[in-house]
């Protein structure tokens, strides 16, 4: 392998490690928590509470998880990206888990 393959291969590794996921449980999470845990670690890490929490702190690339349950309220419609590349997705095989309402 030549030494430039390898500083390539290197660059993909370390850049591909920089995203992240940040959990949203609408029942069990705290918008104080860091987001980065999926459940309370019994200090300052475990989900947001709301998707706008999450979505507040994500950067390009990070993924934002939503645990089963209904998103209500305010936090959880009308979000803004802020042209940040950003995947929210579903913690589940069955998305009828999932429920976003867009009226507060």
């Amino acid at each position: 392998m030549s030494r430039s393959a390898f500083l390539g291969f290197t660059l993909l590794l370390n850049f591909s490690g920089l995203a992240g996921t940040i959990y949203v449980d609408p029942v069990n999470g705290n918008n104080a928590w860091t987001g980065l845990c999926e459940t309370y670690d019994g200090a300052a890490c475990g989900p947001k509470r709301t998707i706008a929490a999450a979505v507040a702190i994500a950067v390009n690339g990070d993924t934002v998880q939503l645990a089963d349950g209904v998103y209500r309220g305010e936090g959880n419609a009308d979000l803004a990206l802020g042209g940040r590349a950003i995947t929210l997705r579903g913690d589940t095989a069955a998305p009828s888990n999932i429920v976003i309402e867009f009226t507060s």
